[in-house]
C-alpha cells in the first residue's frame, strides 16, 4: 500500500514512473545486498527507521543505502532525536 501511495503521489507531482524505483525489502538484512547495489539512485529517503533498529542493523542499513546511491547522490534522513 505504501509503495502504491508513493507512486501515486509522484505521478500527481508530474514525476515519470520511469524515474522511480520502489520496492519492499528489509534494508537491515545483510543478505539483502543485491536489492540495493548498483541502483544508481539520485536520492534515498530514510524516515523514522534507524531509531527502530539495533546499532548493528543501523550500520547494515546505511551501508545498503550508500551502495544504492550514484556518486554524488543524496541520503536524506529524518528520525527521532
Amino acid at each position: 500500500t505504501c509503495i502504491d501511495q508513493f507512486r501515486a503521489a509522484a505521478a500527481a507531482e508530474g514525476i515519470a514512473a520511469s524515474r522511480i524505483e520502489a520496492f519492499a525489502a528489509d534494508a537491515s538484512d545483510p543478505a539483502a545486498t543485491q536489492a540495493f547495489e548498483g541502483l544508481g539512485a539520485d536520492a534515498l529517503l530514510i524516515i523514522f527507521t534507524l531509531s527502530a533498529l539495533a546499532p548493528e542493523q543501523q550500520t547494515v542499513m546505511l551501508r545498503h543505502a550508500y551502495n544504492a546511491l550514484r556518486p554524488g547522490g543524496l541520503l536524506l534522513l529524518r528520525d527521532h532525536g
